[in-house]
């Protein structure tokens, strides 16, 4: 080995190094650990946490599953000793997950999860591509949150819902009541079903199609919300109407020669404001003298939905063996904690503003300057950036507990697979 591949090695171990000792202190003075412990054992006492799977991606990139704990002191040892870039969490299975082998182990409660990413936008965003977020693409994120809470608690009635930034380009939604914990996998896959109504890749230019006469009642109600944004995230912000390219992706959604005449339209106007209110009076026009053929029938509503409707990863709703980020959580690459926020507070939340570990260990250290503070305060996240979202956390924890009161603790064996 060169002197070029020992300086760079010698480098990269530093950077570990310097890495582990920061998540060392975030777990051992910041992490929720016991509130953590508290939402997954669910009121169950013992017996129940150390059947959930958790996985650590630790900072050399290796990546432990099936990782389980006692109860809450083993989890916070585990914690301060493996020092994870990264926190998963997995199913409750049937037997403690150290068993995976054995027969009959099988996941028996899941929460319901969402999985919304921001690159699944990449086709109509303009301001940011990748991973990155901005402020005006958190709009995005926000029309989604609103459209799919409402639908969560309105239509199936749900209650225990969590909202987190995932750390980085993407938000999470755990449904924890306990009827979902223990729906099969077909009762999962009809729920992602009725929510999902941007279905295609890339290569499907149109990806809505409103088939029913009349629409539906949760569609309506998701089209009020996505009213109250189009204007200003799609037409002013993200300019869909721009520019040639951007008007060309607009026509094709069409998908249909008879109505692309309204390209002429558009190069009668300068702006996507006007162009936009353009297509608007041409497709009312054919409405009005009966041209507008059957199959264009909601086509303004299907545009709309298209560009601002939650877009679901389904795959990570639909099966129990996935991993979800932990709250509180750290993104490995962004450093970014994992933070819970309130859905109704949606559109103040800033993602450029959520803290990294380094900045909350800094507050920390600020504090440890102030001779009138305590050792206890010196150690407590609710005198750093994460408070808000921790007295969320706290809240939404609380609220489970008083689910659980007066319920007969009855342990969950059987598999998710075979209920019906």
């Amino acid at each position: 080995m060169n002197s070029a591949s020992l300086k760079r090695e010698f480098i990269q171990w530093r950077r570990r190094e310097r890495i582990e000792k920061l998540l060392f202190l975030y777990y051992q003075n910041l992490f929720p650990h016991e509130l953590i412990y508290k939402w997954l054992n669910y009121g169950k006492g013992h017996g129940h946490f150390d059947r959930r799977e958790f996985s650590f991606t630790l900072v050399k990139g290796a990546v432990a599953r099936f990782q389980s704990f006692r109860d809450c002191g083993e989890w916070r040892r585990a914690l301060l000793e493996e020092k994870p870039a990264k926190i998963d969490i997995g199913a409750l299975y049937t037997l403690d997950v150290k068993k995976k082998t054995a027969n009959g182990f099988a996941p028996c409660e899941k929460e319901l999860v969402f999985d919304i990413d921001i690159t699944d936008y990449d086709d109509v965003r303009y301001c940011c591509k990748g991973a990155n977020v901005c402020q005006k693409c958190w709009k995005f994120l926000a029309v989604a949150c609103k459209i799919l809470d409402v639908t969560l608690r309105e239509d199936f009635g749900f209650q225990h819902l969590l909202w987190v930034f995932s750390g980085r380009r993407g938000i999470h939604c755990w449904v924890c009541d306990d009827s979902v914990r223990i729906l099969p996998i077909e009762a999962r896959c009809a729920i992602i079903n009725y929510v999902q109504l941007v279905i295609g890749g890339v290569y499907m230019p149109k990806k809505v199609k409103i088939a029913e006469e009349n629409i539906h009642h949760s569609i309506r109600r998701a089209l009020d919300i996505i009213r109250e944004y189009f204007i200003i995230v799609c037409i002013q912000e993200q300019d869909i109407l721009g520019t040639p390219r951007k008007m060309a992706i607009f026509l094709n959604i069409i998908e249909d020669e008879d109505l692309k005449e309204v390209q002429d339209k558009f190069f009668e106007h300068r702006c996507s404001r006007d162009r936009w209110f353009a297509f608007m009076e041409y497709i009312k026009e054919l409405q009005d003298t009966g041209n507008l053929k059957r199959v264009h029938k909601h086509i303004v509503e299907e545009i709309m939905i298209q560009y601002l409707y939650p877009r679901l990863d389904s795959n990570v709703s639909k099966s129990v063996n996935h991993l979800l980020k932990c709250p509180f959580s750290v993104h490995a690459d962004t450093g970014k904690i994992a933070i819970p926020f309130d859905p109704k507070d949606v559109d103040n939340f800033n993602p450029l503003k959520v803290p990294n570990v380094e900045l909350l260990l800094n507050e920390i250290s600020e504090l440890k300057k102030e001779s009138f503070c305590t050792q206890k305060e010196l150690h407590s996240p609710q005198n750093t950036r994460l408070c808000e979202s921790l007295v969320i956390f706290q809240d939404f924890v609380s609220n489970l507990e008083k689910s659980q009161e007066g319920k007969k603790i009855i342990p969950n064996l059987v598999p998710l697979q075979v209920r019906y």
